[in-house]
This record gives C-alpha cells, sequence and structure tokens, in this order.
C-alpha cells in the first residue's frame, strides 16, 4: 500500500473511530457539558498540577489570550481556580478545584473502562506495536509543531 493510498484509508478509518469511543465517554463530554479543549485543559491539570498560564498555552501551541479564554470559562462552571504563587506574587498559577478533579476522574474511568473493552480481543502483541506506533506519530507531531 503506498501512502496516498494509506493516507485515504485513515481518513475513512478516524471519523468511524472517534464515533465508536464517543459512544462509551462519560456525560460531560458527549452531552457538551465541557468541549474536548477543556477536557485537555483539565486533563493536563490533573496530570501535572497546578500550572502558569503560560504553560498551559505552550502546551496547546497557542497564545495566552486564547488559554484565558478557555480557563475564563472553567472557571465559571467551578472546574479551576486562579491562584497566586505564593513564592511570586506576580505569577498566577491554575490548578483544579475539587469539582474539577471528580470531573477528569469520572471521565477518566470511562475512556479507561472503553480502552479495555475496546482491545481486550486484540493480542499482547499487537496492542505494544499499536502502542509504538501511536508513540511515534505523536513524536513526529510534536516535532512538526515545534
Amino acid at each position: 500500500m503506498n501512502i496516498n493510498e494509506f493516507a485515504e484509508k485513515m481518513m475513512g478509518l478516524y471519523p468511524r473511530i472517534a464515533s465508536a469511543i464517543s459512544q462509551y465517554e462519560s456525560d460531560y463530554l458527549s452531552q457538551g457539558k465541557i468541549t474536548l479543549p477543556q477536557f485537555w485543559a483539565l486533563d493536563y491539570l490533573y496530570a501535572n498540577g497546578a500550572s502558569a498560564m503560560t504553560t498551559l498555552a505552550r502546551f496547546f501551541k497557542t497564545s495566552k489570550a486564547a488559554t484565558t479564554g478557555l480557563t475564563d470559562r472553567l472557571i465559571i462552571q467551578g472546574l479551576i481556580l486562579r491562584k497566586k504563587d505564593n513564592s511570586d506574587r506576580r505569577l498566577v498559577k491554575i490548578e483544579l478545584t475539587s469539582k474539577g478533579r471528580s470531573i477528569i476522574e469520572t471521565i477518566r474511568k470511562h475512556k479507561h473502562k472503553h480502552l479495555v473493552r475496546l482491545f481486550k480481543n486484540i493480542s499482547a502483541r499487537d496492542r505494544k506495536e499499536y502502542l509504538r506506533i501511536l508513540e511515534q506519530v505523536v513524536k513526529l507531531v510534536s516535532e512538526t509543531k515545534s
């Protein structure tokens, strides 16, 4: 299969995979209570802890103003809060509230359960190879965006 045939096949598979996965996501994402970028921000804060706005903007590869708009909406929903840094009062950090942490844990639990169900009938060898390829794609995408 040449690269153009591969690309065509991938374009056909992506929507089907995304649709199948979204059927099993928690209500927060599937019913539009939070957007995918909001989920990514919450997930980033869950994994990395309180972070400066510039760090979050760098992660999203977007402007600080765009990131501020995203975080403002999460603050209004009570999912994150802004907090002055104790070591440098000029620095403002963003962190999860208990409500935000609870939501992200619920979403992660649903995703984990679905991934187990989805991949349990695929051999361990194939799952390992799939992860290897995905990690390679993530690396290539990260290098391309930099």
